[in-house]
């Protein structure tokens, strides 16, 4: 079974629910200054926000990406789809769906929109 680190009273994850979540979470909250120690090995939506600010659809694969590699590794099958909406021409938001299979078969997923500006 696998396990995520809370900064919280919950200590260490094992529920999947909220491990797809923490994920999620960690993966919008992270920023790439927070560590020296894994500089270069943290994979955050700040850090792609930056390399493909002005590509929306760029941006959207690399998340897709992203997402896929955080969650398999917590779960044997991931499936992450990312859908770009133009709001003004210089505002988007991006569409995250995630599914993940457990290793008991259960499917569990989680959608968020994150809005995006050039």
């Amino acid at each position: 079974m696998k396990v995520i680190a809370s900064l919280s009273e919950q200590g260490w994850v094992t529920d999947s629910a909220k491990i797809l979540n923490f994920i999620f979470s960690y993966y919008i909250l992270t920023d790439r200054a927070q560590t020296v120690i894994f500089q270069d090995n943290l994979i955050s939506l700040p850090e792609t926000y930056y390399k493909y600010i002005n590509d929306p659809d760029g941006m959207a694969t690399a998340i897709k990406s992203d997402l896929e590699k955080l969650i398999g590794r917590y779960f044997p099958i991931a499936d992450v789809d990312t859908e770009v909406k133009k709001i003004t021409d210089s505002k988007f938001a991006i569409l995250l769906y995630a599914a993940a299979i457990t290793e008991n078969n259960t499917r569990i997923e989680l959608s968020r929109v994150v809005e995006i500006s050039t």
